[in-house]
């Protein structure tokens, strides 16, 4: 029996796209499985386009945009804070106070030589101790300053600014003003102020007869015997170390800004070297006359007048106590004053009676210091 061959079932009414496995249809890829009739309010889609990207167009320019917008707001936001950092900045390190507050600064640290560039003194006199040197002790400078109120004005198209200034020196408060203009700003963004009248002040020195002195520590020139140097504010100590041979006590004083003048007078006289070499001269005077027995000594630095008496014993009680003077840097004049004893024996007609009388003895001399050593001379 020969089985009849099979056929496929007819397909249904409508080409709903079913086919076999493999079988695709002859005009597959040329036409949409489903489609519609076009829209008269939707434009037809270009072959091979992308109807689902925006225009590439458009894109591009609504990333210019978003980008410049996020720049600008940055660039705002980074003008804003700089603008608030530099105001900041300027007030604390550039206003008037700030410069004043450095100076003051550098002044009780003993930075003389800064503080001078920052603020060129005005005051008369040498510059020899606007040095770092005659403020090195801390214990010379001033302490515990602190600014006060501050004055503003303009006049001339300057700013300008005075300032209250409070500070201790030596124990002492004292107060007083510095003065500061605007010159305008630093790279055009930062005011400038300078000090114009700051804390600076004279300071006389005044020696006997030598142009040298020391005022702590630095030696200065005084020619004449007198020389005026600026300061900052401060306690100088004044001294004389030329000369072994000569010697003045030293002399202190206290130069606070509200002294317009301060002075330091030193008084040179023989130094203890000298003093020793001289004294053995003078004792020598009168030693040299103790063995005399007369009343009055011939030649001798004491005698006294005591009638009726042929000898006379003589014995010291002191020594003269010598006294210098400065004639000048090469000689000095010394003289002193000690006490002998007479002792003698006087017979008044009761019997002999032994006494003494006390005798000034007196002596003088001079001093060269011209040579190596001093040369001594009793007058």
């Amino acid at each position: 029996m020969t089985t009849p061959p099979r056929s496929d079932p007819a397909p249904p009414p409508f080409d709903l796209g079913y086919r076999r496995a493999n079988e695709l249809p002859a005009d597959h890829g040329r036409r949409a499985v489903f489609s519609e009739a076009p829209r008269a309010d939707v434009p037809p889609v270009a072959a091979g386009a992308n109807p689902s990207a925006a225009p590439t167009g458009l894109s591009r320019r609504g990333r210019r945009v978003r980008a410049i917008a996020i720049s600008a707001a940055v660039l705002l936001v980074l003008i804003i804070a700089s603008s608030i950092t530099i105001g900041a900045v300027n007030r604390a390190m550039f206003a008037p106070t700030g410069t004043a507050e450095q100076y003051l600064r550098l002044v009780a640290r003993g930075d003389v030589a800064q503080a001078v560039k920052l603020a060129p003194p005005t005051a008369d006199g040498g510059s020899a101790l606007l040095v770092d040197a005659a403020l090195a002790d801390p214990e010379s400078r001033l302490q515990d300053w602190k600014l006060g109120d501050v004055r503003r004005t303009t006049s001339d198209g300057v700013d300008r600014a005075v300032i209250e200034v409070e500070y201790q020196l030596g124990g002492a408060e004292v107060q007083t003003e510095i003065e500061l203009e605007s010159r305008g700003r630093q790279w055009g963004v930062f005011d400038d102020w300078r000090v114009v009248r700051g804390l600076d002040r004279e300071l006389s020195v005044r020696i006997d007869t030598v142009d040298t002195a020391t005022v702590n520590g630095v030696d200065v020139d005084v020619d004449g015997g007198q020389a005026v140097f600026a300061v900052l504010p401060g306690r100088y100590d004044a001294e004389y170390r030329d000369s072994r041979w000569l010697y003045a006590a030293s002399a202190s004083t206290a130069v606070g800004a509200d002294d317009d003048k301060a002075a330091i007078s030193l008084s040179l006289g023989a130094s203890h070297d000298l003093a020793a070499l001289v004294q053995p001269v003078a004792d020598g005077e009168v030693d040299a006359c103790l063995a005399q027995t007369a009343s009055m000594p011939a030649g001798c630095p004491f005698g006294t007048s005591i009638r009726g008496v042929d000898a006379v014993t003589w014995s010291v009680e002191s020594y003269p106590r010598l006294d210098f003077r400065l004639v000048d840097e090469h000689e000095l004049s010394w003289s002193g004053e000690g006490v002998v004893v007479a002792t003698y024996t006087r017979d008044d007609g009761a019997g002999p009676e032994t006494s003494t009388r006390r005798v000034r003895s007196v002596v003088s001399g001079s001093v060269a210091l011209d040579g190596a050593e001093p040369t001594v001379t009793a007058d």
